[in-house]
């Protein structure tokens, strides 16, 4: 029976099919940034100046096409987006006028992020990567500890790609390379990840 559900869900990944909301990832643009690349907020007064309330919301630029998602799939593979859907309220839930489907917003760090970020969205329906390199490989893995998925198999796709140096051998257990990621991370991206 899992393995039709694997299935299933595979097969729905990125189509209309039961979908019941759709996914789509921004940036934050602060309002000294949306000034210097020229973009006018149209909510400002006749001056052109902003009001403090304005300033101290930054806005969204989606990156991406809305991709069509299935709440299950998501609620049961990303404890982030688990978590942002739980915040929605009963009027968040109901299809919008025109049948349109509500949207999940995700926030990331910079619009280099969305392949990465898709990518991992791609693996929590089909459990698996396209063929990707190291740093690719890498970048993924960011974004599934920033999405909180669990992302074992990763890591192992990123040992798996790690050629042995002279005495030097990547561990072959699941903890140990993932260890080995934490490792990566930390000295590619200047980040600390929990061990587990």
């Amino acid at each position: 029976m899992a393995t039709t559900l694997q299935h299933y869900a595979a097969s729905v990944y990125g189509t209309e099919e039961a979908a019941d909301c759709r996914l789509r990832f921004y940036v934050s643009q602060a309002h000294t940034e949306q000034e210097q690349s020229g973009q006018a907020d149209p909510g400002a007064g006749s001056s052109g100046t902003a009001t403090a309330a304005q300033l101290q919301q930054p806005s969204r630029t989606f990156v991406g096409e809305p991709l069509p998602a299935h709440s299950l799939i998501l609620r049961g593979t990303s404890l982030r987006l688990r978590a942002l859907l739980s915040r929605w309220t009963d009027e968040d839930d109901q299809p919008r006028s025109g049948g349109s489907l509500p949207e999940l917003h995700v926030l990331l760090d910079a619009a280099e992020d969305l392949g990465p970020a898709s990518e991992v969205v791609r693996f929590c329906y089909t459990g698996q990567l396209t063929e990707l390199d190291f740093h690719a490989l890498l970048l993924v893995q960011r974004q599934a500890s920033y999405l909180q998925v669990c992302s074992r198999s990763i890591c192992k796709l990123i040992a798996a790609s790690l050629v042995p140096c002279g005495p030097w051998r990547l561990p072959s257990s699941a903890k140990c390379t993932h260890r080995a990621y934490v490792c990566i991370e930390f000295v590619m991206f200047g980040r600390r990840l929990p061990l587990c």
